[in-house]
């Protein structure tokens, strides 16, 4: 319970406090952030046109 492992099966201090503190654990599929990626990407690309154009 002391030292951290990741290891969804064993609650350690750390998970403890992280789900004390932020209250909330989150998952996003590589995909997703992927596409978010490419997204943003496209976005700072349009704004570097408007800018320099």
């Amino acid at each position: 319970m002391l030292k951290y492992q990741e290891n969804g099966d064993v609650n350690s201090i750390i998970d403890m406090r992280e789900e004390y503190t932020y209250g909330v654990k989150t998952t996003v599929e590589e995909k997703e952030v992927e596409k978010l990626i490419v997204t943003c990407r496209e976005i700072i690309e349009i704004t570097k046109q408007k800018i320099y154009d």
